[in-house]
């Protein structure tokens, strides 16, 4: 059953602030409590030549934005350091390419992106970025509309 979005920040403002320090809490909330998408219409502006991106709520513990991308528009390649980053899609479908940085050479600030994985990012698929591997080489990632 889908939730409008101001239930569903309602529901994200009770959770303790230690369930938030990993992605698994969040992350079994968000499969549960997927957002009814007409519930999103105050948030979402779209831009035909690029991805937006538009504050819902924010706390200390976290920020609840709304990613508007078009079929085909594809973000630039980035990294959720010190995040614990979780993703759902209420409408639409995102494909998420995760990376590996090997051969990383922080002075210089540079590396070789190596592919590691996909994943289809929709509302019954909802992801995360697990904090354990952005400390093991600072993985990065792509997201595309499809």
């Amino acid at each position: 059953m889908r939730v409008p979005i101001g239930e569903l920040v309602r529901q994200l403002r009770a959770f303790p602030p230690h369930a938030f320090d990993t992605t698994q809490a969040i992350g079994e909330f968000l499969v549960r409590t997927p957002v009814e998408p007409d519930s999103l219409a105050p948030y979402l502006n779209w831009d035909g030549q690029h991805y937006s991106r538009h504050l819902i709520d924010k706390t200390e513990l976290y920020e609840l934005l709304a990613i508007c991308c078009e079929p085909g528009q594809v973000s630039s390649v980035h990294n959720h350091r010190d995040q614990n980053c979780r993703m759902a899609a209420p409408a639409g479908k995102l494909v998420v390419e995760n990376f590996r940085v090997a051969l990383p050479d922080v002075e210089a600030g540079t590396g070789c992106l190596h592919a590691s994985n996909s994943v289809e990012l929709t509302a019954e698929n909802p992801c995360a970025v697990d904090p354990r591997e952005t400390a093991r080489g600072v993985p990065a990632c792509v997201f595309a509309a499809i």
